[in-house]
């Protein structure tokens, strides 16, 4: 039986300025980041065999609050957002589209994006591949986080909304060689101010 650590990188400047900034290396971490880095590290084993990183900046400065020792792969990365990546969501508030994805990811994905199965796919894949030789530490994004979990608990993508994942949320998980199976969800560290 393997451990999973999924973690949701720390608050980042496009988090602040809600920007969607889906290509690398996208902005780094506030201080409140930072300080929610070290709070979701704390709450991580000693020791994992892999540490994994989306290679958003933002999700590598969270991982080395854990170690210096991180290994960046492009599975869990960011959501593609296709035309909007680099927009702020206020001037997407009106476009039909924009509030058809927000209600429905999987079958309304941006112009150009990537829908719930196509990250839960690219994220499961890395993940049962590096739990098969022991305990993972993964950082990735909200969108890909919730995707992959929808995804691993046999839940429908329709559900995306009944799952929380702020920034620097652990989400622990085992992998016990055919399935995964939830064990906590700990969102403390988003509480934590910089």
């Amino acid at each position: 039986m393997s451990e999973i650590y999924l973690v949701r990188h720390g608050e980042s400047l496009s988090n602040v300025e809600g920007r969607f900034c889906g290509q690398p290396p996208g902005p780094g971490l506030t201080p409140r980041g930072r300080a929610q880095a070290l709070a979701a590290a704390a709450l991580l084993p000693q020791r994992a065999v892999s540490v994994v990183s989306s290679p958003l900046l933002r999700a590598v400065e969270t991982a080395q609050a854990y170690t210096a020792a991180v290994d960046v792969r492009t599975e869990l990365r960011e959501t593609g957002l296709g035309v909007w990546d680099g927009s702020l969501q206020a001037e997407l508030v009106d476009v039909p589209r924009f509030r058809s994805w927000r209600q429905d990811p999987e079958n309304c994905p941006p112009p150009g994006g990537e829908r719930l199965s196509e990250m839960a796919v690219r994220i499961g894949g890395l993940l049962r591949t590096m739990a098969a030789l022991g305990d993972v530490v993964a950082y990735s994004h909200m969108h890909p986080i919730i995707g992959f979990l929808l995804d691993a608990l046999g839940r429908s993508y329709a559900d995306h909304a009944s799952l929380r994942i702020p920034n620097a949320t652990v989400v622990r998980m085992e992998w016990d060689g055919e399935r995964f199976r939830l064990v906590e969800i700990d969102r403390s560290p988003s509480l934590v101010e910089g």
